[in-house]
């Protein structure tokens, strides 16, 4: 037990980590295992390092290369020569801007899940190129489809988008789709499988697409009931068409799924647009009545708007007894920039300071409550790595476009952040 207040202990810890930084070589502070082991495509075909690489550092697409081909192209190749020789590439700039506020990246995250393959970087060729049997985590996303129109997102991860979309500028409502049709795509998936340690599942919403039952499927005929199966999920539905998700991953041995949930009632259904609160928390409760093995998680995407939400929010989803505080995670927004926390008025940083200080004041000092207390003090730390409270202009702006098309009012729904969008007052 510590005698030290818990203010001062996490402080502490804090300081801990930064020395461990800082006594880590280049090498160790640039480099992330999945350039060695990981495929990601967007539901455009777009080819990326991973899901949060900068959109600037394009791999390629899956709609003119192959899955082999896009794991050792020209990019992929300099990204692991980079990190190799200690060089933060700029398709990292999302994860080391975490890392140098503190904060836990997914770099990070994916270096301690696959820490068995770390090793096998030392085997890299010359020219940045490893063998392509080595690619043991897939993340593909199938397509767009999705039912909610989240203020954060855009069509090109959800179909639901169309319809703001085309109330402002003439809109293609295609179904994107990864690969040249969907028997490409899987002729080009299906080979993978075999070796497949970890697929997740993303949009769109993976629980409206054939393609994710169609996977499980294989890998039950397969006999891969041992793959960790990892999904992002709106927690609204877990059936389509004749299939029963559930059912499935009572077969599976490793299942964990993180439900996007950026806030309970007319807070988060109106960020998330189309979801019900009562459906999200009717459906976890599934979770934990038929899935015991599986893994649940509360993932909270927290930005400006609901940075004072977010101890209200904790409070209500332990006390449901759906997950422990652990289980809590905090995702900062980077982009759109205008709604990251970065983008909060000063006055408006003190409020949230001075709210998650008094939070942090009142959680214990070790487990469950002690992790849920570092990742209230990660995101302080990411608020405050920089300002960029002039984008407010293009929130005020985007945010009366929106409330217009979907009749909805951001003041009434966020009273305690009405001064952000005062009565008359223009971008």
């Amino acid at each position: 037990m510590s005698f030290l207040p818990p203010p001062l202990l996490q402080r502490l810890k804090r300081l801990h980590r930064k020395v461990r930084e800082l006594r880590a070589g280049p090498r160790e502070q640039a480099l992330c295992i999945l350039p060695w082991i990981h495929l990601h495509a967007r539901t455009d075909g777009m080819a990326l390092p991973c899901c949060v690489a900068d959109e600037a550092s394009p791999l390629g697409s899956l709609h003119t290369q192959s899955a082999v081909e896009l794991f050792n192209s020209e990019t992929m190749r300099m990204l692991r020569l980079d990190m190799l020789a200690g060089v933060r590439n700029p398709a990292c700039r999302r994860c080391y801007a975490l890392d140098d506020a503190g904060g836990s990246s997914l770099r990070q995250v994916f270096n301690r899940e696959f820490a068995d393959h770390v090793p096998e970087v030392e085997n890299t060729a010359p020219d940045g190129s490893v063998d392509s049997d080595r690619i043991v985590y897939i993340d593909i996303r199938f397509s767009n489809l999705c039912n909610l129109r989240c203020r954060s997102c855009g069509s090109h991860s959800s179909t639901a988008w169309y319809q703001d979309d085309s109330a402002t500028a003439p809109a293609d409502f295609r179904i994107l789709r990864p690969g040249k049709n969907p028997e490409e795509l899987w002729a080009q998936i299906e080979p993978l499988l075999p070796r497949a340690e970890k697929m997740h599942f993303a949009g769109g919403e993976p629980m409206m697409m054939d393609e994710t039952y169609h996977t499980l499927e294989k890998l039950l005929a397969l006999g891969r009931t041992d793959v960790a199966l990892t999904y992002n999920t709106n927690a609204t539905k877990w059936t389509h068409r004749h299939w029963d998700a559930v059912e499935l991953w009572k077969r599976f041995s490793k299942v964990f799924i993180m439900a996007s949930v950026d806030g309970s009632g007319p807070r988060g259904e109106y960020i998330r647009k189309g979801m019900k609160w009562s459906r999200v928390l009717e459906s976890c409760r599934r979770i934990r009545r038929e899935l015991p093995h599986a893994g649940l998680q509360i993932n909270y995407t927290i930005g400006l708007m609901n940075a004072l939400h977010l101890p209200d929010f904790c409070d209500e989803i332990l006390a449901e007894g759906l997950v422990a505080a652990d289980q809590i995670a905090l995702n900062p927004i980077q982009d759109p920039v205008y709604l990251s926390l970065t983008s909060l008025s000063p006055r408006l940083k003190a409020r949230v300071r001075a709210l998650y200080e008094d939070r942090m004041a009142k959680l214990a000092s070790s487990g469950p409550e002690d992790v849920l207390r570092s990742r209230f003090r990660e995101a302080l730390d990411f608020m405050d790595s920089r300002d960029t409270s002039s984008h407010l202009g293009e929130f005020r702006r985007r945010t009366r476009e929106l409330d217009r098309m979907r009749r909805e009012s951001f003041p009434e729904t966020f009273p305690e952040l009405a001064e952000l969008l005062p009565a008359g007052a223009e971008a």
